[in-house]
């Protein structure tokens, strides 16, 4: 890591040095002029739905002109309770205060009120057309900003070089905030329904006042500060940015910007952070696995290696190459996997390796495993059993196949509480759903008397059945040319208990006759932390005693084989 001691030693100074003795390798014609780089600063409340309405858009928009613009976002206390308020309340107040801010959402560019066809300050107002007009105004004055992070990632070191082009004068302050460059949350955290947050202001240096810079700053002078501060009340220290800008107190007017993206530590890092498939229950026997993958490392991530592999099948590789920077993510689709499908319990899981063909520092983000059970087999014909509700008018079924025709369908219905009984003829080794749909968006149970739905096979076991649904049920389930039906009468009995357990859990079951009876617990890496094999043990009941002590929390695979059949249960670990 690098060291940062010239930072530490100076703190809240300027000084004016002469530009040709500090920074000769910047020589500039005098009067010359910069790109301005506009600052949008916004004031939001994440209870407030104008600001759900508005904010998407308004974001989009900033986020596509990303080398133009700079937001800044404010999280007020009203007009409901915003949680991102209390670190930065009194910076917030300071500036609400500054522009007079008396609703949400409130938005300004280079100090002023963004106008447009709603209200004045609306974010809804910002267009592409005011972002050109912006982009082609020019600025006297230039601000470069960089930040480091101490090795303990608890503290923040920024240095700034602000550098005049032109003589600046006039009551001009210089102001820097500490912000959260990307909050994502899985529930929201207010009313509005919003989870994405971007450049949450966390905290401004010296404080929210700025730092009043000379009234006349002549053609050629720098200015340099130096700050160091601890990193408080951040959600992700990974994600904290530094947002710099100089402005007219008199006149609100800015003039000039800068950003000092996130930065990361100095190893390679890649990471996978998601699965969004295969869904609960698969259809066949072959998926194309969707992943994220994100970089954490400071280097930019070019190449990668992606492995992934079903149950104890060996791995498949996929060579990913691409760019992401620092804290950059991309869903990937991984090609198709063929794979022997067990009922219940199949486990997926993917690893990353060689980040840009190096060993990866940080192994502990580098695998995912994500369960699913494959969908219920039948002959044909499937038989659908179906008790409609008071309100038969509003239920309705089809069946539609892996192309997504419906291949057939029932409903609506005309007579109350009546038992539909139907069997249907399906076209064999294709994948089905069945797609069950109350209008009236409360299922056919039990407001309304108790409706109940069932999927049979030739056998008459159950595929699917239930009645508390909503809008819609769907089930995925397959046509094979024989049917399959699992003999399980060899263990009449498998449990384990309790479950969740805390360190110590039973295995019971009980076997019909005497044979081979092998048990595996594999934890979510797909490793084996209990095994035991039984040779002849004896018809009858058998327990076996798992201690987790030395394990660490999360789900566990317990799996019992007999012969060729395999019987799998979960068991979650918490401490």
């Amino acid at each position: 890591m690098k060291k940062y001691a010239i930072f530490a030693l100076i703190a809240l100074e300027m000084k004016r040095i002469i530009l040709s003795i500090l920074l000769g390798f910047y020589f500039l014609s005098l009067y010359s002029q910069v790109e301005k780089i506009s600052l949008i600063e916004e004031f939001t409340n994440n209870s407030s739905t104008p600001c759900a309405i508005q904010n998407s858009a308004f974001n989009s928009l900033i986020n596509s002109n990303s080398g133009r613009s700079i937001l800044i976002t404010y999280h007020t206390n009203w007009p409901g309770k915003d949680e991102m308020y209390t670190p930065a309340s009194n910076e917030i107040t300071k500036r609400s205060n500054f522009y007079n801010v008396t609703g949400v959402p409130f938005s300004t560019i280079n100090g002023k009120a963004i106008s447009g066809n709603n209200y004045s300050g609306a974010a809804a107002n910002l267009s592409q057309r005011i972002l050109d007009e912006t982009f082609l105004q020019e600025s006297p004055v230039e601000i470069l900003l960089t930040h480091a992070k101490s090795e303990k990632n608890d503290s923040i070191f920024i240095r700034l070089v602000l550098k005049a082009l032109q003589p600046i004068t006039g009551n001009n302050s210089l102001f820097l905030a500490i912000a959260e460059h990307t909050i994502e949350l899985k529930l929201a955290p207010g009313n509005n329904g919003e989870t994405d947050f971007h450049n949450v202001i966390r905290r401004m240096l010296p404080d929210a006042n700025g730092k009043l810079l000379p009234g006349k700053i002549d053609a050629g002078d720098s200015i340099v500060l130096n700050y160091r501060c601890k990193m408080a009340d951040m959600l992700d220290p990974m994600q904290v940015c530094v947002i710099a800008w100089i402005q007219n107190i008199s006149t609100k007017s800015i003039l000039q910007a800068a950003w000092s993206k996130p930065v990361g530590p100095e190893y390679h890092d890649a990471a996978i952070v998601s699965v969004d498939y295969p869904e609960q229950k698969l259809c066949g026997n072959a998926i194309s696995p969707k992943v994220v993958i994100q970089n954490f490392g400071d280097p930019t991530l070019n190449n990668l290696d992606i492995l992934y592999s079903i149950n104890s099948e060996p791995p498949t590789t996929y060579a990913w190459s691409g760019s992401l920077d620092f804290l950059e993510k991309q869903k990937i689709s991984l090609p198709a996997l063929i794979f022997t499908a067990l009922p219940n319990n199949n486990m997926l899981k993917i690893v990353v390796k060689n980040p840009n063909s190096n060993s990866d520092n940080n192994p502990y983000n580098d695998s995912i495993v994500s369960f699913f059970d494959a969908s219920a087999s039948s002959g044909s014909p499937v038989k659908l059993e179906l008790q409609t509700d008071q309100y038969p008018c509003e239920t309705s079924w089809k069946i539609i196949n892996s192309s997504g025709q419906i291949v057939n369908y029932g409903g609506n219905y005309t007579t109350p509480n009546s038992l539909i009984s139907k069997n249907i003829e399906l076209p064999t080794d294709e994948c089905y759903t069945f797609i069950l749909s109350d209008q009236g968006g409360d299922g056919i149970c039990c407001k309304y008397s108790n409706g109940f739905f069932q999927l049979r096979n030739q056998s008459g076991q159950i595929i699917a059945e239930g009645s508390k649904f909503g809008n819609e049920v769907t089930v995925p389930f397959r046509i094979t040319e024989k049917e399959i039906v699992e003999d399980l009468e060899i263990i009449t009995d498998f449990q384990v208990f309790p479950n969740p357990f805390d360190n110590n859990a039973t295995i019971s079951i009980f076997i019909s006759r005497d044979m081979n009876v092998k048990i595996r617990v594999l934890n979510e890496m797909g490793q084996i932390v209990f095994s035991q094999d039984n040779e002849a043990l004896p018809a009858g009941n058998h327990t076996y005693e798992l201690n987790g002590d030395s394990w660490a929390p999360g789900i566990y695979v317990v799996k019992v084989i007999t012969g060729d059949k395999l019987l799998t249960r979960k068991l979650t670990l918490t401490k």
